[in-house]
């Protein structure tokens, strides 16, 4: 496998007189979520540079400007991977190749796959700075069973013991997988106390878990942004967009610096996490502890 050493203004190829002998991969984002999207791009440049050839990811998170979109602007920038702001057919498209794609990842040793990850997923200094700055303007609500009104504190990592992610999207996702691992955290680490952090799609789920959640427990979760009004142009419209995907980033961090993390491995986030994951004993997850680019919901 080549080098993941990373370089400062990756050149572009498009102009090179010797075109024809370019084997640049192509891939163009999609609608998927974040998570999933992140994912696609980062397992789409595993099998183009396993092949030695660059990749070159069309952004269309930002219409107006590609080369500006959300995941071109996110991440430092490593040699084999080029972000372009025009569409091409020239190139090997991996958007139809993603069966190949997966399968090739799934064969491909974990051990290296999070050694990877953790060289690509470095936020530009830009970036970092506005993850910070979501991260320390944030407001958690604080849940317990004996309270039905939630206090409300900025982030503190101090109050959480675990981190936990709940894909929902809407459908009746049960919560007794969770409470299980939570207690069964409790009773390792014989706490009178746990703080939960929780990373919801939908703040339903909070009062799911209330309804059997220990007393003991203070269940956070990050308080919905307040809807903004103004312009509904294009440009606002990307701009609201990546201000909510910067708030991802800022949940997905704070998880990242819990000291235990529980989600499901069939989730993007849950790949996502485990795959950036400093120490795999901090990771648990509710169904299976078998990393796999399949069954991504």
């Amino acid at each position: 496998m080549t080098s993941w050493i990373r370089k400062t203004g990756t050149a572009s190829l498009m102009g090179d007189p010797n075109a024809e002998k370019d084997k640049s991969m192509y891939y163009h984002t999609t609608d998927d979520n974040v998570a999933a999207e992140l994912l696609n791009i980062f397992y789409s440049f595993v099998y183009a540079n396993s092949s030695d050839a660059p990749l070159k990811v069309y952004d269309t998170s930002n219409p107006l400007m590609p080369n500006r979109g959300f995941y071109a602007t996110t991440f430092e920038d490593i040699s084999g991977l080029q972000f372009v702001d025009t569409q091409s057919t020239r190139f090997t498209s991996l958007n139809k190749k993603s069966m190949q794609v997966l399968q090739f990842i799934h064969q491909f040793p974990v051990g290296a796959l999070s050694h990877a990850a953790t060289q690509v997923f470095k936020l530009r200094k830009e970036r970092h700075e506005e993850v910070v700055n979501a991260i320390n303007t944030m407001y958690v609500q604080g849940h317990t069973t004996s309270s039905k009104v939630a206090t409300l504190t900025k982030v503190d990592y101090d109050r959480y013991d675990i981190g936990i992610y709940i894909r929902s999207n809407s459908k009746k996702v049960p919560v007794q997988p969770y409470v299980a691992a939570i207690r069964e955290f409790q009773k390792k680490y014989q706490m009178e106390k746990v703080g939960v952090f929780l990373m919801l799609d939908d703040m339903f789920m909070v009062d799911e878990l209330k309804k059997v959640a220990d007393p003991s427990w203070t269940l956070y979760v990050a308080a919905p942004a307040a809807p903004k009004t103004g312009s509904s142009s294009s440009a606002a419209q990307i701009r609201a967009q990546q201000e909510k995907n910067v708030g991802f980033l800022a949940n997905i961090s704070i998880l990242q610096n819990i000291p235990h993390t529980i989600t499901s491995m069939g989730s993007a986030v849950g790949k996502f996490l485990f795959l950036t994951c400093d120490d795999v004993q901090k990771f648990k997850t509710i169904d299976t502890a078998t990393f796999s680019p399949f069954v991504t919901l």
